[in-house]
């Protein structure tokens, strides 16, 4: 909760800093009831200090209470911002919901609650932790193009998260983008498909984006670019916001005074291939231990004497199986030629080749562990939006463990129904006792990564796509004063 309110508290005083911006602000938190705790703010800009003291003063109150309840969050959220734009039609709205739990109150049909996120804003759904339902937020977000999932795997990094949001809903630059191709393709990372229309929400100024074409008549392919522009000028004041702007000046074909490598995008490709695939193949897995979600049920298939039913789900489970090994042999064999390729080059500093080698390293540490669809899904996600953050999770895939452990079924955990805050449980040390060691840990001991390579993660909480802009609004919101000298004696005492 710390981590969270401190992020808060850092936005409100950015917000307050941008006076020409008439940003306004409204925090609810919610568990087995929605609470109000800063009504409507409006245009925090022109505050007082004083004023704004005041609303930072009841950030610091809210707390975390009982259950989780997602149906009353977003009904609501839906409720007031429906009425509030009708009141103001001119202004950009957007909507965060952040949650650390899973749903333990209310409705939990997947299906029912998307039908409660509204496609009129930006809708964007955080995951805090390991404990959270990411299938439930990757469902929500999945409503609207501009619809958002992001995962916060350390609550320390949440100002990160919050930073490069709110960047973006600062500084967007053109709405409703679409990319639409002609004698060629343009690949579609969340579908895995090559198509002539491509959708991709805002563009955000200062920002570069690179997408993968291909074309067997390169020198008759162009690109057309249809947007919105929110931006007005005096020639264009008397006119609706809705301005289209188009251009087909994009050749795909480079020159020959211009020639250019684009090797590394060959790898871009793959990899976010290889990402689909895994994050396609953990879904499916996902459904399948769900269709049985009675224990009783779960023991029954498995352990009663043997029947047509149950060697028919056998024989899928095998196949199955042998699926999951050779997608992953495909993502160790691609890993080793992608650090071959960096060694020969010497291009162990490049941030964009070293992203995708964290991405595929992360997709196959994860792959047989407890959260590996989280992770992966995640990494493919911020690949494919080309987001500076991106998630590390370094408590989880240890790439230093040799063990040789029998992997064992775990017992289940507890699931939290906190919304808010609090600290992700620490692990059970590794002891001669398999039993005490968590399903992760025993996954990454069995089948470690080729320790030759001795690959490590990138300590760097930025990603090759990062710009200058978006850095400087995640340090601003994630931010931390110096302790004051009577905190540090108080530390000592």
């Amino acid at each position: 909760m710390s981590h969270i309110i401190h992020t808060l508290e850092n936005m409100i005083r950015i917000f307050h800093k941008k006076t020409g911006s008439k940003i306004s602000i409204r925090i609810q938190s919610f568990d087995s009831k929605v609470y109000l705790n800063i009504d409507t703010v409006e245009d925090l800009g022109e505050k007082t200090q004083e004023e704004i003291e005041v609303i930072i003063l009841k950030v610091k109150q809210i707390t975390p209470q009982g259950s989780t309840n997602i149906e009353k969050a977003l009904k609501a959220t839906t409720t007031y911002l429906d009425q509030y734009i009708k009141d103001h039609p001119s202004t950009h709205v957007a909507h965060i919901l952040l949650t650390d739990g899973q749903i333990t109150d209310g409705n939990h049909d997947k299906t029912y609650l998307k039908t409660l996120v509204s496609n009129v804003y930006p809708n964007i759904f955080m995951g805090y932790g390991l404990d959270h339902d990411n299938v439930l937020l990757t469902s929500l977000a999945s409503t609207g193009l501009h619809n958002q999932y992001r995962l916060v795997d350390n609550l320390e990094k949440a100002g990160l998260v919050y930073g490069e949001v709110i960047h973006e809903l600062l500084y967007t630059a053109l709405e409703d983008v679409t990319l639409k191709a002609e004698g060629c393709e343009i690949y579609d990372y969340i579908t895995n498909t090559w198509t002539t229309t491509l959708d991709i929400g805002h563009l955000v100024g200062e920002q570069q984006k690179t997408y993968q074409i291909r074309t067997t008549i390169p020198k008759e392919a162009l690109v057309a670019i249809y947007g919105r522009t929110i931006h007005q000028t005096k020639q264009l004041e008397l006119l609706s916001n809705d301005i289209t702007f188009q251009t087909h000046a994009l050749p795909v074909i480079q020159t020959a005074l211009d020639p250019c490598d684009l090797t590394k995008y060959l790898f871009r490709q793959k990899t976010q291939e290889l990402l689909f695939a895994t994050k396609e193949l953990l879904e499916t897995q996902h459904n399948l231990d769900h269709t049985l979600e009675d224990p009783f049920d779960r023991y029954n298939a498995l352990c009663e004497p043997q029947t047509k039913a149950k060697a028919k789900a056998q024989e899928k489970f095998e196949a199955f199986k042998k699926q999951k090994d050779e997608l992953k042999q495909k993502m160790k064999e691609f890993f080793k030629v992608l650090l071959d390729y960096i060694e020969a080059h010497n291009l162990k500093t490049d941030a964009f080749l070293k992203t995708l080698c964290d991405d595929i390293y992360i997709a196959i540490k994860s792959f047989d562990t407890q959260h590996g669809l989280m992770y992966t899904a995640a990494r493919q996600t911020s690949q494919g939006r080309q987001q500076t953050y991106t998630c590390r999770p370094t408590q989880d895939i240890d790439p230093d463990i040799n063990q040789n452990i029998t992997d064992i079924p775990a017992v289940s955990a507890l699931t939290r129904g906190y919304t808010l805050g609090g600290p992700i449980p620490l692990a059970r040390s590794l002891t001669n006792d398999s039993r005490s060691t968590p399903r992760f840990m025993r996954a990454v001991a069995k089948d470690n990564l080729d320790p030759e390579t001795k690959y490590e993660l990138s300590q760097d909480d930025a990603s090759g796509y990062s710009s200058l802009g978006v850095l400087k609004m995640m340090r601003e919101v994630s931010y931390q004063p110096p302790p004051k000298d009577d905190d540090q004696d108080q530390d000592k005492i």
